[in-house]
């Protein structure tokens, strides 16, 4: 079996002679970055110094290949972006975020090394399709792996490795497609009234409660949309005099014009403290860096604030408590953080990943925003404006699921099962002779498909009596042997008003005891005329 040669290495050639009598030689030579088969003449008759002359001619073509550490894919990605970010293309920091966070670090079955570390063009397009394929059952969209592929094609193009753009999408089917867990406004409000108990961190926590409350209430504005604000610009402070923050500018990073918007009363006050917190200042960034050397200047790259919020929140609600006797009477840090109450299976979904449900992230207040409009009656078209996405129904329409949140089935698109079961068999069939009985029943009460508030009660009626007692068990009727039960004397109707309004008011619903109370007046007049009492029939026949 004959062993692969890398690009550009000359094969090791003898010299031949030609027909002017002097030597040549076949070799592989690297020409404008190809590597090519070429005939050399070597310019001497004499096979020696052909030899040392085919040999420098390799040395040389060897020095001109680059080193293998140049040729790494975290390293060529690196000169890529970093040409494309002198260019100025607009937001290559999230092109090259893509890269760090997804194909970097990746390791899969086929190679055990880090993408980032692997040759550039020993990488295959079979490596290629198991990142994609892995993003896919991690959770991402469609849309998500084709901007992961557009990232990774920036830099296989630079290299001159073209077909690798080519490598196909993975099939979408074969992902379990997964909803963000959206924080309800309780959570909000939990979050808003909550305090570090360290002075130290309180000012990275107010910046994120103030961002959470922007976010979720003024237009359901990005992270990035959140960073490039400015007091003068988006939230009117004027040169002189006090704000009113009646009115805000919503800047939208994603090619959309800003938006002037009326903020609800309810926010304002958040606002103003806020500006309070951050000294009152009339211009530069609204939610500016906090630490280090650029401390109090607009964020240049997009920073997620997903964990610090989920770690917020656990604090938050209680789900993490502080420990202020921790390390008393010691040298070193005071107190520390500790397990508090069990979380709630809603509260589990904002931080775990579950099988259907991806936890919070900062994100989650702009789809909190976006179910808000739906929830208070606004149309589609008006809530995918407000919120930016008025070019991409679409995509509102993703923002409006939540998983944590059960969708509200419609009044009447159901039967009351639930109810008929309590009014015919007291809520529950106890065992499996009353699902037998039920089913063979001679009495043939109504199904709920029927909706007979007649039937009802007459079911009703029959089933609550008193344990049956039958007159003259022995001479039942050909029927009756045959598997079917005697019918059961009825209660007098006053006692089945009684019985029904006691039900009906242990229930709540007056709406229901006004309708048999209603069904049980119109028995009461027709039943002389039109039905012979039940006893007094069996005695007939005796």
């Amino acid at each position: 079996m004959t062993e692969k040669r890398r690009p550009g290495r000359p094969r090791g050639a003898a010299s031949e002679r030609l027909a002017s009598g002097k030597r040549g030689a076949r070799v592989t030579l690297t020409i404008d970055g190809e590597s090519v088969r070429k005939r050399v003449q070597l310019e001497t008759a004499d096979p020696a110094v052909a030899a040392v002359k085919i040999e420098k001619l390799q040395a040389a073509e060897l020095a001109a290949e680059p080193s293998p550490s140049a040729d790494t894919f975290g390293e060529v990605a690196l000169v890529v972006f970093a040409e494309r970010a002198e260019r100025g293309v607009h937001r290559v920091d999230i092109e090259k975020g893509r890269v760090d966070n997804h194909v970097l670090p990746f390791v899969g079955k086929l190679v055990t090394v880090p993408f980032g570390d692997r040759v550039l063009s020993a990488i295959t397009p079979k490596e290629v399709f198991e990142l994609l394929a892995h993003k896919r059952d991690e959770g991402y969209s469609l849309e998500q792996l084709k901007k992961i592929k557009t990232a990774l094609g920036y830099v296989f193009r630079h290299a001159g490795l073209d077909t690798m753009t080519k490598v196909a999408m993975p099939p979408m089917a074969a992902a379990l497609k997964k909803s963000r867990a959206v924080a309800s406004d309780e959570v909000l409000l939990a979050y808003l009234a909550w305090e570090h108990p360290e002075a130290r961190h309180r000012a990275a926590v107010r910046m994120r409660q103030a961002m959470s409350a922007v976010s979720r209430c003024i237009g359901g504005q990005r992270t990035n949309d959140l960073h490039v604000a400015t007091w003068q610009d988006n939230l009117l402070i004027p040169e002189v005099g006090e704000p009113d923050f009646s009115e805000v500018w919503v800047p939208r990073t994603k090619k959309q014009a800003p938006q002037l918007l009326e903020t609800p009363e309810g926010v304002r006050p958040m606002l103003r403290l806020w500006w309070e917190w951050s000294g009152r200042p009339r211009t530069g960034p609204v939610f500016p860096l906090i630490r280090g050397d650029h401390a109090g200047e607009v964020r240049e790259v997009q920073d997620s604030h997903a964990e610090a919020l989920r770690r917020d929140l656990r604090r938050a609600l209680g789900i993490e408590r502080w420990d202020a006797d921790f390390g008393k009477g010691q040298r070193g840090p005071q107190g520390r953080w500790v397990p508090g109450r069990a979380p709630t299976a809603k509260e589990k979904a904002l931080f775990e990943e579950g099988r259907y449900t991806l936890p919070v992230d900062f994100h989650s207040w702009r789809r909190a925003w976006s179910q808000g409009l739906r929830k208070a009656g606004a149309n589609v078209q008006t809530s995918a404006a407000i919120t930016g996405h008025a070019s991409d129904l679409r995509a509102h329409g993703r923002y409006l699921e939540s998983p944590t949140e059960a969708m509200v089935v419609p009044a009447g698109a159901v039967p009351n099962i639930g109810r008929l079961l309590a009014e015919t068999h007291g809520g529950v069939l106890k065992n499996r002779n009353d699902i037998e009985r039920a089913r063979v029943d001679s009495n043939h009460r109504p199904l709920a498909s029927e909706g007979n508030p007649e039937a009802v009660l007459k079911g009703f009626s029959q089933s609550e009596a008193s344990p049956p007692h039958h007159e003259n068990d022995e001479e039942t009727t050909g029927d009756d042997s045959a598997g079917r039960n005697p019918r059961t004397e009825l209660p007098s109707l006053g006692e089945a008003l009684t019985d029904l309004v006691t039900r009906a008011m242990k229930e709540g619903d007056l709406l229901l005891a006004k309708e048999l109370f209603a069904v049980v007046e119109r028995r009461r007049a027709q039943l002389p005329d039109n039905v012979r009492p039940l006893d007094a029939a069996r005695k007939g026949k005796s």
